[in-house]
């Protein structure tokens, strides 16, 4: 089992959408490449292409959403009064399927892995990775609605390996000392982001591991740099604006 259905059977799901979940308007339909994830992606930017690289970008993630069972795309974004007060919300946001497929092939998942996604807000990455060979995925959400959300798609998600846990609460707060990879989606400021990082490594002493962390649109990559007992181990440029920065523990 791939982390992303394969293009064989998005193809035949493809085949099926006759909506398109930003306008009222149909997709186009037509001789669908039978195999090949690029080929596929080639196809629907080509027939798409009028509707403008959000809407596809769109399109596509509620494709992936439908094959995998999940609904991570129509969820509104929460109001900013909503966030608890002293939180430094660093806005929503997560990773378009295409990036995460790559992602996925980047970190390389083990058996033994814990996969731990601090501000997991809706669980696509989550559920994405529990299709993978890890041994557990958790999820860290301070929005109560986000994590309801996605425990919701947790459950329903089709081909899960392993078991999918929600916490909701402050990721300061959270106990991270099962996890051997963590991700992060630029979900908070410098100071919260510091102590989260202290208690990774707190975790590691107290439990000696080797560690990944996985740090996507890195707006405050120098925050890790300034840490001792990590180091970058690669920063991969992804398709759109973002990067994302592997770093991991010393021996």
């Amino acid at each position: 089992m791939t982390a992303l259905p394969s293009a064989a059977y998005l193809r035949r799901l493809i085949a099926r959408v006759s909506f398109n979940p930003m306008s009222s308007s149909t997709c186009p339909k037509g001789s669908v490449p039978k195999s090949g994830f690029a080929a596929v992606v080639t196809w629907c930017w080509h027939r798409t292409s009028r509707l403008g690289a959000g809407r596809l970008k769109r399109y596509w993630n509620a494709a992936f959403d439908l094959a995998l069972g999940i609904d991570t795309v129509s969820v509104r974004q929460p109001n900013e009064s909503t966030w608890p007060l002293g939180s430094e919300n660093e806005g929503l946001g997560t990773i378009d399927y295409i990036n995460l497929n790559r992602l996925v092939a980047i970190v390389k998942p083990k058996s033994e892995d814990v996969f731990v996604d601090i501000g997991c807000g809706r669980g696509r990455v989550l559920c994405v990775f529990a299709r993978t060979k890890v041994k557990r995925v958790l999820g860290v959400e301070i929005l109560e609605s986000l994590a309801a959300k996605a425990m919701h798609n947790a459950g329903r998600l089709r081909g899960r390996r392993c078991h999918i846990d929600v916490v909701r609460c402050d990721a300061v707060d959270a106990d991270l000392s099962s996890g051997t990879i963590y991700f992060m989606f630029n979900p908070f400021g410098e100071p919260t982001l510091r102590s989260v990082l202290d208690s990774i490594r707190r975790s590691v002493l107290d439990l000696p591991r080797s560690i990944t962390i996985v740090y996507y649109h890195p707006k405050y990559l120098h925050t890790l740099e300034e840490t001792e007992w990590i180091f970058e181990d690669g920063r991969y440029r992804m398709f759109g604006e973002y990067t994302v920065s592997i770093w991991k523990s010393r021996s």
